[in-house]
């Protein structure tokens, strides 16, 4: 669905078995932000669900790059709706320059565009390192994120924070497990 402004929304919450694509998906955004962003892209890292091998997923491949200065991307916005972007501004995380990319109405790539040394940038890497060294784990929250879809397929945001707890402990048990080495 789009808005007045043209933005597509995710207004359903659909839940996929994992794709072997995405990694494949996450390299080829990459390089397209690479293109767009030059010298300014610091390391682009394939983070959410789709980036942790075996974990089902809402179809939608998550980029986060990270930049020197959050100012250097936002006076761009021409030239990421040139390269097929929806532009989003902060997107609800303060900080954050937040990209979206579309085909025939749904959303395909979320790009999170952050300065080095935002803290989310720490925690979506701890997060998806926890669910790719936990097997067990990646299947506890691919299990609560199947029955949170059922439960709030039509509530995006709902589901959303309904699996924040989850994702808030796992950062935790990663983060003293790397205090702890």
């Amino acid at each position: 669905m789009t808005d007045s402004k043209g933005f597509t929304w995710i207004t359903e919450v659909r839940i996929v078995p994992y794709d072997p694509s995405w990694p494949d998906q996450f390299e080829a955004e990459a390089e397209i932000l690479r293109q767009l962003l030059g010298e300014s892209a610091l390391p682009i890292h394939h983070v959410g669900s789709t980036a942790v091998p075996g974990l089902s997923a809402k179809p939608v491949v998550d980029l986060m790059v990270e930049v020197p200065e959050l100012t250097l991307v936002q006076s761009m916005t021409s030239e990421f709706e040139a390269a097929g972007y929806e532009v989003r501004g902060e997107g609800g995380i303060p900080g954050r320059h937040f990209v979206t990319r579309n085909a025939a109405g749904q959303r395909t790539h979320d790009v999170h565009i952050f300065p080095a040394g935002h803290r989310e940038l720490q925690h979506m890497l701890l997060f998806r390192d926890r669910m790719r060294e936990n097997p067990e784990e990646a299947r506890a929250y691919s299990e609560l994120k199947h029955r949170l879809a059922e439960r709030y397929r039509e509530d995006p945001d709902r589901y959303t924070q309904e699996k924040s707890k989850f994702i808030v402990d796992a950062i935790w048990r990663q983060r003293e497990k790397l205090a702890s080495r």
